[in-house]
């Protein structure tokens, strides 16, 4: 099976596609093949270095912590009705960056047919953000929302761009 690999902390030219076992489905777990990964500004961030004290993640590793594709496998203890269903997930260790990825049942969610596994990938991380910001203003029903531009961290130029550090 082909990863993305991180051989050594920097840009983009650390980067590196190798061959890994194929990854087995252990108790409570499925192997999704893989066909969207949410790619994310922290990955470049961890890539380079940042984040090491709480994301202790030494070289080599497997980057991504989201992935949108097909259930291959289940392991013990997983109802079998997951094989074939189309599924997004979060990786918590890492490890989207391949081919085949493996995650809990309890991460699955599966991805109906009027939703893109682009959509669905993209989602995972910026949909429970947005509603925890939803949950923490409060908002009550006809309350007026302004959304600005939602650039990321293109928008904060301090926050590590280009290899700049973070700030601590």
């Amino acid at each position: 099976m082909r990863v993305v690999e991180v051989t050594k902390y920097g840009g983009p030219e650390v980067l590196r596609v190798t061959r890994t076992p194929e990854p087995v489905a252990g108790p409570g777990q499925v192997v999704i093949g893989v066909s969207v990964v949410d790619v994310m500004s922290i990955d470049a961030q961890l890539r380079a270095g940042w984040g090491r004290d709480w994301l202790p993640a030494e070289p080599p590793f497997v980057p991504g912590t989201g992935v949108a594709g097909l259930v291959v496998s289940v392991g013990d203890g997983v109802d079998t009705s997951w094989m074939g269903r189309r599924v997004a997930a979060l990786l918590p260790g890492g490890g989207a960056y391949a081919e085949r990825a493996v995650a809990g049942v309890e991460t699955l969610v599966e991805v109906p047919d009027e939703v893109s596994s682009r959509q669905a990938a993209a989602l995972l991380q910026v949909g429970p953000a947005a509603l925890s910001l939803v949950g923490a203003a409060e908002l009550k029903p006809g309350a007026k929302v302004l959304v600005t531009g939602a650039v990321g961290r293109w928008g904060w130029p301090s926050y590590g761009w280009r290899g700049r550090p973070a700030p601590t």
